[in-house]
């Protein structure tokens, strides 16, 4: 029964990872190097786990899977890893000749497997060289183990570094928010290490071991597969979100709007005027009454006073009406009435969609799909 389950798990998961890759690969939309990897990272696990279900099922037994559709995706998954990571945080880095060299495990490997299906095509495979193939598999489920560890593990790295580059603020460039990824990543990582256990029980188990560590090994390997489906999921989500908000940053950068607060334009203080209404500094989600007073060099509370003297209202509810004025703006435009509020709210200077969803209404008492509605009726 529990066979049967973990099956259908892995048959499911393949064809939707096929009918996702396929849809996607189909649009426009996502066309950029970072997806091209990641959609490919998804049908290779998606070929794998309908490899794994044809060989679990008999459907494809033994030696007859090795001479019709096995390929050694063990070993190509994690370049693919490395390079959907590096592509995603550095869009326009190119893949250099040295990083290629990833691929020349895959390369052996899959020369293996060729020329023996070309040796099976011409009844020249004997019991000997048969043996020798499945010992050569072995080491390329431990040689790709290896692999995908240490890619994870520079994945990760390279990750917590980018972190901590971007930190700085940049109006010009939107920096992708990575914690989703480098959760998965990590989650991968100790997955794979419990599937690297469960690979040497694999290895080293005798004709008297009643197979009761299959169950767990194909558990995790699915648990991984789920992993890489959550990752093409989300990734792609993220992908079109980047795309919504580059759209949208070019569109408010482009603009020259007039003042956007009449009465500091007639107070003295032109530098909170150059950079409220200039710099459209209240886009940036990391503006603090700290970092104002440091960069304005007065203190805090004398800051505090001169906003609330001029507006009337504190600094906080003075950025976020400025916040959801653009924000209205954004709703209002028909070029982008099919983006996500997440894009909108993100580039009018909140830093989450909560935020976004409870400031907006605060100040119009209607949530921005509401606002968004009733203006196209």
């Amino acid at each position: 029964m529990t066979d049967n389950i973990i099956n259908g798990i892995l048959l499911i998961g393949s064809i939707q990872g096929f009918i996702f890759g396929l849809v996607v690969l189909s649009s426009r939309k996502y066309r950029s190097l970072s997806t091209y990897f990641l959609i490919t990272l998804i049908l290779l696990i998606s070929y794998n786990n309908l490899q794994y279900f044809l060989s679990a099922t008999d459907v494809i037994v033994g030696k007859m899977l090795y001479e019709t559709i096995y390929l050694p995706i063990g070993v190509l998954t994690p370049p693919i890893i490395y390079f959907y990571v590096t592509t995603f945080l550095e869009p326009k880095k190119k893949i250099t000749k040295r990083e290629k060299i990833m691929y020349l495990p895959f390369i052996f490997f899959m020369t293996i497997v060729l020329t023996y299906k070309i040796l099976c095509l011409f009844d020249l495979d004997t019991p000997s060289i048969y043996e020798t193939f499945l010992y050569l598999l072995q080491i390329h489920e431990v040689v790709s183990l290896l692999f995908i560890v240490t890619v994870l593990i520079v994945s990760t790295k390279r990750i917590l570094l980018f972190k901590a580059k971007v930190k700085s603020v940049n109006q010009k460039h939107i920096k992708p928010a990575i914690n989703w990824l480098l959760s998965i990543i990590i989650m991968l990582l100790i997955i794979m290490i419990i599937y690297g256990y469960f690979i040497v029980k694999l290895l080293t188990h005798t004709e008297g071991d009643n197979g009761s560590g299959f169950i767990s090994f194909y558990t995790v390997w699915i648990a991984s597969s789920f992993l890489i489906y959550v990752l093409g999921h989300i990734g792609i989500y993220k992908f079109a979100l980047q795309q919504e908000r580059k759209s949208i940053r070019q569109f408010i950068q482009a603009q020259n709007y007039d003042s956007v607060s009449e009465k500091l334009k007639h107070t003295h203080k032109n530098k909170l005027e150059h950079i409220f209404i200039n710099q459209k500094r209240y886009l940036d989600h990391n503006l603090t009454l700290d970092n104002l007073a440091e960069e304005l060099q007065l203190s805090k509370s004398h800051l505090s006073r001169i906003i609330n003297n001029e507006l009337d209202m504190s600094f906080s509810d003075y950025v976020n009406s400025l916040r959801v004025s653009e924000a209205k703006k954004l709703l209002l435009n028909t070029d982008f009435s099919n983006y996500t509020l997440v894009a909108i709210g993100l580039e009018a200077g909140f830093n989450s969609k909560t935020t976004f969803y409870n400031t907006f209404k605060k100040f119009t008492k209607q949530t921005p799909s509401q606002f968004r509605k009733n203006a196209m009726n």
